[in-house]
């Protein structure tokens, strides 16, 4: 009886490992093209900063140097719904993660502080654009 439960223990650890790996999906196969570290390095950055990373797509991935990966993912929302493919650039030597957020969207009606948080996005934006154009214009 022990040694029931005990096989039935490591099949569930075993199962769930299994279905943890398999749940971040690269949409177009394009992970095969990383190495070993730069692949481990983008899902632990990815573990860090979006909210379900198991549960986000990627694509187009590449690595234009070590310790660099350029590519689009797809995050889900607070409702779980997928949001869109974004460009990231993800850097592991200071695990950073350069990301083109969407706007805020203002009108003549907005509050001050609307009007403030949608410049500071704007100009992190073109922070992140920049940045991700001139590592990742080998794509």
């Amino acid at each position: 009886m022990k040694i029931f439960f005990a096989a039935l223990a490591l099949l569930g650890a075993v199962n769930c490992q299994a279905q943890s790996v398999q749940a971040q999906s690269v949409m177009d196969g394009s992970d095969k093209g990383l190495s070993s570290n730069d692949r481990a390095g983008l899902m632990k950055i990815l573990r860090a900063n979006l909210a379900d990373p198991f549960g986000s797509q990627l694509m187009e991935l590449t690595s234009p140097a070590a310790g660099t990966v350029c590519g689009s993912y797809n995050a889900k929302n607070t409702a779980g719904g997928f949001v869109g493919f974004r460009p990231f650039l993800a850097k592991m030597d200071d695990s950073s993660f350069t990301v083109v957020l969407p706007q805020i969207q203002v009108n003549e009606r907005s509050s001050p502080e609307l009007l403030q948080a949608a410049l500071d996005r704007a100009r992190q934006n073109l922070s992140a654009l920049k940045s991700l154009e001139s590592t990742c214009a080998q794509r």
